[in-house]
């Protein structure tokens, strides 16, 4: 019988589109990696919960050309030999699955592969997880029985307690080396997804991000109260612009929309400072290749933008500097930054893991009091493409590179 989730949750997974992949921290059954920073395990305000479980699962699943329908369908709480819950485990509608370590000082997957359908059925029966392959249900109540693993229905695996013991022991050994640049990710996903999910669209059919429209969508121009393009942001002697689709696989890039917005930031800033803007793909791909080894594979958080693209200009672009500053989102501030003539950054959310970077160079109001951006959306090089100002933003960086 499958698990009955509370509605809460239902919604939850009907949002959740897998998109981001983590580069760092993941431990599988057939491959532990070491974490090289290592701090120790704090006191945290609240538990672990499915939420996060969910957000771990989404920040570890691949972000560019993911199967949309690919979606959360089941979970289910395991227990440690102590019946405390230790993990919790995601399964996908394509049955692939992922286990969660339940710890927010270090919330990384512990283990992820394939189940077939049957399994992904699961029983009401309580479950327990002491690490990789190890997955058993109590055959008695006593701790002298021996446990039977549910893991293949197939080949039935037992093992007696003091084998157990010792498994337990190796996977929390294994799990005393925390990724704190994880840590700090989920952190932040969730603060945002707290904050932010008030707004989430419930709608589980629509298009998360169909409040990108174009030009043409946009409210008659007799009704046009105001408009503004930065300097040459439009100028043939910059575009295109460069998109994902040009540069995945340059430098291993994926999940790369941050490093491309900073592309554009760059070349931008580039052509109105009087440098040579890089046309041929070959410089092209040099620049991205630069850009990307300092901005690096998603997930990018929008401070971890801010820290990257500074530390670029102040070392590798020479002569140049850069101020940057996180100045929330608020019409008034984005309005200031395109009466300046600056690029801003602008961090889109418009459902659970569906957190894409784009360019603001622009705005248009109308008399009913709308308000539009003009942006580079970092999908393709159209700039006549506008956002709806509040829906979906949750961070807004003001970026002027000077030399």
């Amino acid at each position: 019988m499958e698990k009955t989730f509370k509605k809460h949750y239902i919604i939850v997974f009907c949002l959740i589109i897998c998109t981001i992949i983590l580069s760092t921290g993941v431990m599988s059954s057939a491959k532990a990696e070491s974490v090289a920073e290592t701090t120790t395990k704090t006191q945290v305000a609240r538990s672990f919960d499915l939420t996060d479980a969910l957000i771990a699962a989404a920040l570890h699943s691949k972000a560019d050309n993911q199967d949309a329908n690919i979606k959360p369908i089941n979970t289910k709480e395991l227990y440690n030999t102590s019946d405390e819950i230790t993990a919790y485990e995601i399964i996908l509608s394509d049955y692939s699955y992922i286990v969660v370590n339940a710890d927010l000082s270090n919330p990384i997957v512990i283990e992820f592969g394939q189940r077939d359908e049957l399994y992904c059925k699961y029983s009401t029966e309580k479950e327990y997880y002491i690490g990789p392959t190890y997955r058993f249900e109590r055959a008695t109540n006593k701790q002298s029985e021996l446990f039977v693993s549910e893991s293949s229905k197939s080949t039935e695996i037992e093992a007696t307690v003091a084998e157990l013991q010792l498994a337990e022991e190796k996977l929390k050994t294994a799990l005393q080396s925390v990724d704190t640049t994880q840590k700090s990710i989920h952190s932040e996903a969730r603060s945002l997804f707290d904050a932010s999910s008030n707004g989430i669209s419930k709608n589980k059919d629509k298009n998360p991000y169909d409040f990108i429209i174009d030009f043409s969508s946009l409210p008659s121009a007799s009704t046009l109260s105001s408009s503004k393009t930065i300097t040459s942001a439009t100028s043939t002697s910059i575009t295109p612009y460069g998109t994902t689709n040009d540069f995945d696989g340059v430098n291993d890039a994926d999940n790369h929309c941050a490093a491309t917005s900073a592309y554009n930031m760059v070349i931008y800033y580039m052509y109105r400072n009087g440098d040579t803007i890089p046309t041929s793909e070959t410089a092209r791909e040099a620049l991205f290749t630069a850009i990307h080894k300092r901005i690096k594979n998603g997930p990018v958080t929008p401070s971890g933008y801010r820290t990257r693209i500074k530390k670029y200009v102040n070392n590798d672009m020479s002569g140049y500097s850069i101020t940057v500053d996180n100045i929330r989102d608020n019409w008034d501030n984005y309005k200031a930054e395109c009466d300046s003539n600056r690029m801003s950054l602008m961090c889109l959310w418009p459902a659970l893991f569906n957190a894409h970077m784009v360019n603001g160079i622009g705005y248009r109001t109308y008399s009913n009091g709308s308000k539009y951006c003009q942006i580079i959306n970092n999908w393709y090089s159209d700039l006549t493409q506008y956002c709806i100002f509040g829906q979906a933003l949750y961070d807004l960086s003001k970026i002027y590179i000077t030399k």
